[in-house]
């Protein structure tokens, strides 16, 4: 449970919010990994009015601009669900790539960009066909996505080779790779479309990169709340940490989220799918 709270954490794409501007009324989509489905909830009310079947271990969710279509991307089935929010039904199931784990969709409405953790690419879905329609190469397990306002640009996360990747979207091209914090995860652009904030998960290194999207260069590194250490050094501490969560042993290897992916990739799938992003889950099984 302090696994999935630590995931839910990491990246606010877990819950969706869909509202109507005529009747003020608005429903909220939860993600369920565990159980294949995804919640709604209405916010009036703080019921939840229905329950969708989706893939398996679905993560991240986005909405379209009009409020009619919610995508779920599903980590261990690699696809993503488009579900109609009018008669909350999944109308198309959409193949990616490996382990897709963020979406985001575009302000038009037109495309949806999925980052696939293990294959290290994006997929662009054309969302008049529900088709992928290119594959853009970016880093290393990306996760967090993001669009500017002007549909021009879009930001990739790519969370083992610490920097994020720029797409061109009139050309679905990698254009910039900026270096920045360690474990990069979330990422958010401002409403004026001027700075993209990326945060940095990694282990004594929980900083926010601030990046100017004329430049794409990192303005600016905010220091972020730095967990209490136990023991003397890194290792006392990640072992600290790990015998706080549900748990049983910690593997000493700073970088044993690719040892484990090298030498037991069925395990960190079965991490990943309910736990804290991957470099705690590297360092304890």
């Amino acid at each position: 449970m302090k696994l999935r709270l630590c995931r839910l954490l990491a990246i606010a794409a877990f819950v969706c919010f869909l509202g109507s501007m005529q009747t003020l009324a608005q429903n909220a989509y939860v993600t369920n990994d565990g159980s294949g489905d995804v919640s709604v909830i209405d916010t009036a009310t703080n019921t939840v009015t229905a329950t969708i079947t989706v893939g398996t271990a679905p993560f991240a969710v986005a909405v379209s601009p009009d409020g009619g279509t919610v995508y779920v991307a599903n980590i261990d089935s690699d696809n993503v669900s488009a579900i109609a929010t009018a008669t909350n039904k999944v109308i198309a199931t959409i193949t990616v790539g490996s382990s897709p784990e963020g979406v985001a969709v575009s302000p038009d409405g037109s495309t949806v960009y999925v980052a696939n953790q293990h294959s290290n690419n994006v997929s662009v879905i054309d969302t008049a066909t529900n088709r992928v329609t290119a594959t853009i190469p970016v880093g290393s397990e990306p996760g967090g996505v993001a669009v500017t306002r002007d549909g021009r640009t879009v930001y990739v996360a790519n969370f083992l080779s610490n920097n994020v990747s720029v797409i061109a979207t009139a050309t679905n091209i990698v254009t910039a790779t900026i270096p920045v914090g360690v474990n990069p995860f979330g990422v958010a652009v401002t409403p004026d479309g001027s700075t993209v904030y990326v945060a940095n998960a990694g282990f004594g290194a929980n900083t926010v990169s601030a990046i100017a999207t004329a430049t794409d260069r990192v303005t600016a590194t905010i220091p972020g709340r730095q967990p209490a250490r136990r023991g003397g050094g890194d290792a006392g501490w990640q072992q600290g940490l790990c015998r706080e969560l549900p748990l049983q042993q910690c593997v000493g290897d700073r970088h044993g989220d690719e040892y484990g992916d090298r030498h037991d990739p069925g395990r960190q799938r079965a991490l990943r799918r309910g736990g804290h992003p991957r470099r705690l889950q590297g360092l304890c099984r």
